[in-house]
C-alpha cells in the first residue's frame, strides 16, 4: 500500500515539473558588444495582442548609456530612450509581424558598450491548451506556480546582469586605488 502512495506522489511531481516546463514563455536572452558609431537591431516575429517585453542594461563601456528604439512592423515606434542604462519596457502587439529592438551607440567617440538584454514574447499559455475556465483546481495552481516561476527567472536574470555592472565597477576601483598606491610611493 505504502509504495504504491510513493508512486502516485512521483507522478504527480514529474507531471507538475513537466507542465511548468511546457508553459514557459518565448524568451531569448543574449549579451552582445557594439562599438562606438554603430546601431545593432534584433528581431521578433509577433502576433497581434501578444504581450511582448524587453529588458536591458549596459554592463562595459563608458557612462554605461545608451540609446533604445523599439519599432513595429508597420515603422511605428512603440518605445524610444535616449541615453539609458538600464531599462524595463512591456507592450501588446498592435499588430502582426517582425518588431525591432535597437540599441545605438552612436553618441560614443571611441568607447564600445557591452550590452545585456532579454526579449519575451508570448502568452502565459500556447492556443493549443485548454482554456482556464477548462481546467481544475489544480491545474490552475500549476498555471499560477508557472507564472511565478518565470518571475523568479527573470528577476534572477535582472540581479545577475546588476551584479556584473557592480562587479565591473568595484575591479576598476580597484585598479584605480592599486595605480594611484603606486605613483604615490614611487
Amino acid at each position: 500500500m505504502r509504495p504504491r502512495q510513493l508512486s502516485a506522489s512521483f507522478t504527480l511531481v514529474c507531471a507538475l515539473v513537466l507542465c511548468i516546463g511546457s508553459f514557459s514563455r518565448a524568451s531569448e536572452s543574449l549579451v552582445f558588444e557594439l562599438r562606438a558609431h554603430q546601431e545593432q537591431c534584433f528581431f521578433a516575429h509577433t502576433s497581434i495582442d501578444t504581450p511582448v517585453g524587453l529588458r536591458f542594461q549596459v554592463t562595459m563601456g563608458g557612462f554605461l548609456d545608451i540609446d533604445v528604439k523599439v519599432t513595429g512592423p508597420d515603422d511605428k515606434v512603440v518605445y524610444s530612450g535616449d541615453r539609458e542604462v538600464e531599462g524595463k519596457v512591456s507592450f501588446v502587439a498592435h499588430q502582426t509581424g517582425e518588431y525591432k529592438f535597437c540599441f545605438s551607440n552612436m553618441m560614443s567617440t571611441v568607447t564600445p558598450k557591452s550590452i545585456s538584454f532579454s526579449i519575451s514574447a508570448g502568452n502565459d499559455m500556447p492556443d493549443e491548451f485548454a482554456m482556464k475556465d477548462h481546467l481544475s483546481p489544480l491545474e490552475n495552481s500549476i498555471l499560477l506556480l508557472s507564472d511565478g516561476l518565470h518571475s523568479v527567472e527573470e528577476e534572477q536574470e535582472y540581479m545577475k546582469m546588476r551584479e556584473t555592472v557592480h562587479r565591473n565597477t568595484a575591479e576598476s576601483t580597484n585598479s584605480r586605488v592599486m595605480w594611484y598606491s603606486l605613483l604615490e610611493v614611487w
